[in-house]
């Protein structure tokens, strides 16, 4: 019997479809961007705490890296409100270019952005053309010096992968769901990080006292 279990509120834009038989070339990709090495180029990857420690020497193993590897969540839970008092700064002094969902708005960022690149629902398998689109851009422009900012599942990993490769005088993050608030302050309800920094009247605080460990 097929059973659904899921620890989070995701929305529809966040519900993604991978099916082995038909999907090898992107789990091929994110493999690649697994192995890569690169001067400045680190990986995140899952942590202990939440994903235990086999699943997390399996990914080193593939890594290979220890002083490039780091946590996917690396700037959520506890690290968040040093994200928010830091990372926001810096934004406001870069040149920023932003890679998310189509439905999400770039009017309340506490910085300027430059250009949206939008992606759609299960954008891992969907949207992964838009890579080529942004290399093309990136040579069409001469963009250099500029800050990537990426919201897109999976395909994060396979962007960052993919661009920095090629063009590594500019800095690719993958921010994950660090800036829902500023785009959908309802978005909050979606991760619990989100509820318990911004939700004033929020009590229980348990994920802003989580810090990832080997």
């Amino acid at each position: 019997m097929n059973k659904k279990k899921t620890f989070a509120k995701f929305s529809k834009d966040e519900q993604k479809t991978f099916l082995p038989n038909k999907h090898q070339f992107y789990r091929k990709k994110l493999y690649d961007s697994l192995k890569f090495k690169k001067k400045n180029y680190y990986k995140g990857i899952a942590c202990r705490c939440c994903n235990g420690l086999k699943n997390v020497k399996f990914m080193k193993q593939i890594g290979n890296d220890d002083k490039n590897l780091t946590f996917s969540n690396l700037l959520q839970n506890g690290n968040y409100p040093y994200f928010i008092r830091n990372f926001i700064f810096l934004f406001k002094k870069r040149e920023i270019i932003i890679i998310s969902n189509k439905a999400a708005s770039t009017i309340n960022l506490p910085f300027k952005v430059k250009k949206k690149f939008n992606i759609g629902i299960n954008c891992f398998i969907n949207d992964y053309h838009i890579i080529k689109k942004l290399k093309n851009y990136i040579k069409k422009y001469s963009i250099k010096n500029h800050i990537f900012l990426i919201s897109a599942s999976s395909l994060s990993n396979l962007i960052v992968y993919e661009l920095f490769k090629e063009f590594d005088n500019n800095t690719f993050i993958d921010v994950g769901s660090t800036l829902n608030y500023y785009n959908d302050k309802k978005k909050i309800q979606s991760r619990s990080y989100l509820s318990e920094y911004w939700c004033v009247k929020h009590n229980n605080i348990e994920y802003l006292n989580r810090y990832c460990y080997w």
